[in-house]
């Protein structure tokens, strides 16, 4: 995420981001940015997408959304985003079962990380190294 990206909070309304760390992976399903600042009257710790694992071709990173996310927030706690979205499309077809079925062990994954704020989901540490 770069500086003026924009960004949904708990309601869906469109955020501006001031400054972010991304984490992305090559052998994980998500990814996770560490909001610094945030133009927003909300207190959005971190987001972090369902995702397919990051590919790097020697230029450019490349990673495949899955339409679930989850994001922090301080005050509402950890919260699931986009989830009709991805059951619609579940659903349709959009998506093999093979992908649905990780999405939803990814999703439960990442819900246990964020709860115990285990790595990459310890913002403190990934904020202020």
């Amino acid at each position: 995420m770069y500086a003026g990206d924009a960004s949904l909070g708990p309601d869906g309304a469109t955020t501006e981001i001031a400054t972010a760390t991304q984490i992305l992976f090559t052998d994980r399903w998500y990814n996770v940015n560490h909001l610094h600042d945030v133009v927003t009257p909300y207190n959005n710790l971190w987001y972090a997408n369902i995702a397919m694992p990051a590919t790097f071709d020697g230029t450019e990173i490349h990673w495949t959304d899955l339409d679930l996310d989850l994001m922090r927030d301080a005050d509402l706690g950890v919260l699931l985003k986009d989830v009709d979205l991805f059951e619609a499309r579940a659903a349709s077809g959009y998506y093999p079962q093979s992908i649905v079925s990780k999405v939803y062990e990814v999703r439960d994954e990442v819900l246990a990380l964020a709860r115990s704020g285990a790595f990459p989901f310890d913002r403190e540490r990934q904020i202020d190294p």
